[in-house]
């Protein structure tokens, strides 16, 4: 799983302007190929997945966010809160 999430992680690094990008035309790049990598054969190895397997790819997911958004990557990524 350590593969696919650097694997994803190159390929997120090699798209270029993704700032730039319209939110919806990047979730498509995520669906299309970063979640691409990241599932290629997962019908052979699903019974060995951990739950540790899915909180890397969280985190890949989550990478991928933070460069679209421009937020800081080594920051967690939090919702605002409404004050009342």
């Amino acid at each position: 799983m350590k593969q696919r999430a650097i694997a994803a992680i190159r390929a997120i690094c090699e798209i270029s302007q993704l700032q730039s990008l319209l939110l919806e035309t990047a979730m498509k790049i995520l669906k299309a190929n970063i979640i691409l990598i990241l599932t290629y054969g997962i019908h052979i190895i699903w019974e060995s997945l951990k739950k540790r397997d899915l909180k890397i790819w969280e985190g890949v997911k989550a990478t991928y966010l933070k460069k679209t958004l421009g937020a800081v990557s080594y920051k967690p990524l939090t919702l605002p809160t409404k004050r009342i």
